[in-house]
């Protein structure tokens, strides 16, 4: 998953329409995290996890407080408004039997510790590294550099 190696920033929304109607009409940047509270009252966030070239292309809906990806919507095949809208209700509804584990985006600075996969800019070997260590290569995007080209960097 892209988002687990990038930072992002929450976007407090009013609710799944507003969320989906900012990322349709291209208003929200890619770093921006939509998030609102659902009728559950849990946090609802809708990272992006597409490429570099196009971030919402793919879509992760993640609920923040259970710590639970919910669902992976690609946005990019789906043209219109009401269709994004309606996978992202789906997703949230009550009995959603998809569930990935430990899906903890990294939100307003935190997480920065956390270990991701990246994608090497050098080599374009995946390894596993933190955004703590990965930032200072201005790497927010899914890729790094891994140790073996580090020393061109220092």
């Amino acid at each position: 998953m892209y988002y687990e190696s990038r930072s992002h920033t929450s976007h407090p929304v009013s609710g799944p329409e507003e969320a989906v109607r900012l990322i349709h009409s291209g208003e929200l940047a890619s770093k921006r995290v939509p998030i609102w509270t659902n009728a559950s009252k849990d946090r609802i966030a809708l990272v992006p996890d597409g490429n570099i070239d196009d971030p919402f292309f793919e879509v992760a809906v993640i609920n923040l407080d259970a710590g639970l990806q919910l669902e992976s919507l690609t946005f990019g095949w789906m043209k219109t408004f009401e269709e994004k809208l309606e996978y992202v209700l789906e997703a949230d509804a009550p009995g959603n039997a998809w569930h990935r584990v430990c899906a903890i985006p990294s939100l307003d600075g935190a997480q920065f510790e956390r270990t991701a996969w990246f994608e090497c800019g050098c080599c374009g070997e995946r390894f596993r590294s933190t955004l703590a260590k990965q930032l200072p290569f201005d790497q927010d995007a899914g890729f790094g550099i891994c140790p073996a080209h580090e020393h061109f960097y220092q």
